[in-house]
Parts: C-alpha cells; structure tokens; sequence
C-alpha cells in the first residue's frame, strides 16, 4: 500500500550477490493493486518475483492499478 499521489518510484535490493532493481509505476493514481509484474522484460502471470541466487541484476517493472 502507498500513498495515492506517488505516481512512480524506485528501489534498489539485493538479496546475496544478487541485485533486483524494482521499478514501480502507478498511472492510475491506487494506493494498493497490481495489474502487472516483470522480470528481465517477461511479464510473470502470477505475480510473484523468483529470488533466484545467480549473483546477476535482474530488471523488476511493477505497474499498479
């Protein structure tokens, strides 16, 4: 859940040797709700995020609404 207003933001996590950056849209203005999770441009129908430990950067775009 976050405030309404944030329209976007960004974090950076790293779980070992191996980095996630989690980007996260919010076009429609929703304080909770996902209607889309990628990882490395692949869209992951269930939503949820592998923690994989391959020591790489993977790319996370979440989009809210």
């Amino acid at each position: 859940c976050i405030p309404h207003s944030w329209l976007n933001f960004e974090i950076n996590y790293r779980r070992g040797r191996t980095l996630y950056q989690i980007s996260v849209e919010n076009p429609s203005g929703v304080c909770h709700g996902v209607t889309e999770v990628r990882l490395d441009g692949e869209i992951l129908p269930s939503g949820n995020i592998p923690l994989t430990p391959d020591e790489l950067t993977h790319q996370v775009s979440i989009v809210m609404g």
